[in-house]
């Protein structure tokens, strides 16, 4: 279930883009996560193309979004922005919420 008063609280800053379910996920640092629409509630994340993440998000149609806190950990910067996914399981070691979601179209 999306929180609807998230959306108007998305501000500048930097987050985490996860997609994939408990057999196969990845994720990435960005900084561009914006609201599209507010009804139905909608946001849109940059990605490139050609980034692993981006392949999972086509897969499964739907992604996850973390905001970074000011002080987060200069291992979470290591983990998902400095090394591919194809080599790495940036997932592994940490606990996941595969949770119900709703799906997202990605283009």
């Amino acid at each position: 279930m999306i929180n609807v008063e998230a959306l108007f609280r998305i501000s500048y800053g930097l987050y985490i883009v996860c997609s994939g379910d408990k057999n196969r996920g990845n994720g990435f640092i960005s900084n561009s996560v914006f609201q599209v629409t507010a009804e139905p509630p909608k946001f849109a994340v940059c990605c490139n193309k050609n980034n692993y993440t981006a392949e999972i998000i086509k897969e499964y149609a739907a992604f996850s979004v973390s905001v970074l806190h000011t002080e987060a950990s200069p291992d979470l910067f290591g983990r998902f922005g400095y090394r591919s996914g194809k080599d790495f399981n940036k997932l592994e070691g940490i606990n996941v919420d595969m949770a119900k979601i709703r799906a997202c179209r990605s283009y």
